[in-house]
């Protein structure tokens, strides 16, 4: 049996390796032919402390799977719709909308996912 924090590293090394915003399953595959010893139920234990400790960002999906992202700079994505893949979409974050709040609520941060086609998919109409 592996130790937890070997365990950690594994699944932190995946994500980072995966870059292309997995979900736990896809992350679970991927580890899971070298390190069979580990199981699902600690890869999703574990991809959920590093998001609530803030070592990765975890993105609801309200078409899917969440999805993990390494990167935890606040920016935003796209999905897909040909290949379901999840890109980083390179436009400047806007702070600004955590401050507009209106009076009766407050807004502490927001996601953004544009649904579209990636460069890939987009040009095979070419």
């Amino acid at each position: 049996m592996l130790r937890n924090t070997m365990q950690k590293d594994i699944i932190k090394n995946a994500l980072i390796s995966l870059a292309n915003h997995p979900t736990a399953d896809e992350v679970y595959d991927f580890i899971h032919k070298d390190y069979p010893s580990i199981s699902r139920a600690t890869v999703y234990r574990v991809l959920n402390v590093m998001a609530q400790s803030g070592s990765a960002k975890r993105y609801v999906s309200t078409s899917g799977a969440d999805f993990f992202d390494h990167q935890t700079y606040n920016h935003y994505h796209l999905k897909c719709e040909n290949c379901q893949r999840v890109y980083d979409m390179e436009i400047p974050f806007m702070d600004n909308l955590n401050h507009n709040s209106d009076k009766d609520v407050t807004v502490f941060s927001h996601q953004i996912i544009f649904n579209g086609l990636c460069k890939k998919c987009n040009n095979k109409g070419d």
